[in-house]
C-alpha cells in the first residue's frame, strides 16, 4: 500500500483514518456472534452491482452474504441515507435529466430526502476513473440512494432472523437468515 509522508514524518490524516476504520471494523466483527463463515459485501458488492443500492444489497444477500458494510449520511430533513460519500459523486451519479455530475456536490446534508431521490446512482460513469476500476459491474438504471430504513426493511423482508448493528465510523450489519434462499 503506498503511503505519503508529511513534514513531521507521520502518516497523513487520510491514511490514519483508513487504518482506524479497518481497526474499528475488525473489533466490531470480532465481537459478533460467531458464524461458520462470515461472507461480507463491501457497499453491497460494488464490483457486481451499483454500490449502496437496494439492488446490490439484495444481490449480496441472495449470494449468501451475512455482513454488509455501509456508510450513512443524514439529509437536511434528518433522514439517514446509505451513502459512502458526504456529497453526491460524479463517479456514479446522474441528475434528473440523465446528465453526469461534474463535481462532488451537492452535500447530502444540504438536501432533503426528496431532493436526494431525484438522482440516479444505478451505473458507473464510463468517463470517470472510478468507473474504469470495476468494468464488470452491471448497471441498474433508476436506483436511488436508499434510506437506512429501506435497507433494514429489505434485510428483514429477505428473512433475517436476527440483525446485529455495530455503529462506529461505518455500519457493519450482520444477519442470519431464517432459512437459506438457495
Amino acid at each position: 500500500m503506498p503511503t505519503e509522508i508529511i513534514d513531521n514524518g507521520s502518516l497523513p490524516t487520510k491514511w490514519i483514518g483508513r487504518f482506524a476504520r479497518i481497526f474499528i471494523a475488525m473489533l466490531a466483527i470480532s465481537s459478533l456472534q460467531s458464524h461458520a463463515f462470515d461472507m461480507q459485501s463491501h457497499r453491497g458488492g460494488r464490483g457486481l452491482l451499483p454500490e449502496n443500492t437496494l439492488a446490490a444489497f439484495e444481490n449480496a444477500i441472495r449470494m449468501g452474504t451475512t455482513t454488509i458494510e455501509l456508510d450513512i449520511a443524514i439529509t437536511s430533513d434528518g433522514i439517514p441515507v446509505v451513502s459512502h460519500d458526504s456529497a453526491l459523486s460524479p463517479a456514479y451519479t446522474r441528475d434528473s435529466n440523465g446528465q453526469w455530475l461534474t463535481r462532488h456536490e451537492p452535500l447530502i446534508r444540504n438536501m432533503t430526502f426528496a431532493e436526494v431521490q431525484t438522482y440516479d446512482i444505478g451505473r458507473l460513469n464510463p468517463a470517470h476513473s472510478y468507473g474504469r476500476e470495476v468494468p464488470e459491474q452491471q448497471p441498474r438504471d433508476g436506483q436511488r440512494i436508499p434510506a437506512q430504513d429501506a435497507f433494514f426493511q429489505l434485510v428483514n423482508d429477505m428473512g433475517a432472523e436476527k440483525t446485529w448493528l455495530k455503529e462506529c465510523a461505518l455500519l457493519l450489519v450482520t444477519f442470519r437468515l431464517k432459512k437459506p434462499l438457495l
